[in-house]
């Protein structure tokens, strides 16, 4: 087997535990791939800020993928190394048809959370997050720009109607995957972690058989398939447990990082 060069991890219910912390022998394990010279990707569904506020207060020189592959930047550098949006003229369309349904909407544009009416949803994601949100009223009427990702947190029927909908009028403007049950999450199209991945491993000469991948969503599948090690973690969501089947004995909450990195070797 090749020897590993880069790991891609997934955040929330993957790197970090239930208290949205980085473990310490989760973080051992991470320094300790810098120290061999690996490189770190954070592959998630956070926005940029939120997802280097743990680069930073670790000191980690780390790649980061966010918005589910739309958006990638490294952690200690101002230069965006791919960026793409969802056209506000589909973003507002899909919006509209959304409003019909009253399914709780989330917008985000670089780097800012935009939603209807302030709750207590909002505010304590915005405090976990560690990022600025803004109550606009009725989005459809807001958007004026181009939107980094949508998504749609709501009962499994109204998320079902809008998946529908998706599907079946914008099929090809956007991308929709879920890091979460009853959620779904658009970004442009064409856009996913896995794509994202590929893409970076071009750029610094790497091989999917030198890397591996760790998640537990179902926006992580096709990165794990992709890389030479694709594993998902014990506490994965069932839709990733139900079509992958290479998973650690550990959960997010069990140093999960840690394990499987000794098991294979790489530290």
């Amino acid at each position: 087997m090749a020897l590993i060069k880069l790991l891609s991890v997934d955040m929330d219910g993957t790197l970090l535990n239930s208290n949205l912390e980085i473990s310490a022998k989760n973080l051992y394990a991470l320094k300790k791939l810098l120290d061999k010279n690996i490189k770190i990707i954070f592959a998630t569904g956070r926005t940029f800020k939120a997802a280097n506020y743990y680069a930073k207060i670790h000191n980690l020189d780390v790649y980061i993928i966010c918005y589910n592959g739309a958006f990638i930047q490294k952690s200690n550098s101002n230069n965006v190394l791919y960026c793409s949006k969802i056209d506000k003229d589909i973003a507002k369309d899909i919006l509209i048809k959304a409003e019909k349904i009253n399914v709780y909407t989330k917008v985000y544009v670089n780097d800012i959370l935009y939603i209807q009416d302030d709750n207590e949803e909002a505010r304590n994601f915005s405090k976990n997050n560690r990022i600025t949100y803004k109550c606009v009223g009725k989005l459809s009427d807001f958007i004026n720009e181009d939107p980094n990702m949508i998504v749609f947190i709501d009962t499994s029927e109204k998320i079902n109607k809008i998946s529908e909908i998706v599907k079946s009028k914008f099929k090809y403007s956007v991308t929709n995957t879920s890091s979460e049950p009853d959620s779904l999450e658009l970004v442009p199209y064409g856009n996913s972690k896995r794509n994202s991945l590929e893409f970076l491993c071009k750029k610094l000469n790497i091989n999917s058989d030198e890397v591996i991948s760790i998640g537990n969503g179902i926006n992580d599948l096709e990165m794990l398939k992709w890389s030479k090690i694709g594993v998902a973690v014990k506490n994965s969501d069932p839709k990733l447990l139900k079509e992958y089947k290479l998973v650690s004995k550990h959960t997010n909450n069990e140093d999960a990082i840690f394990y499987i990195l000794k098991e294979y070797k790489i530290i």
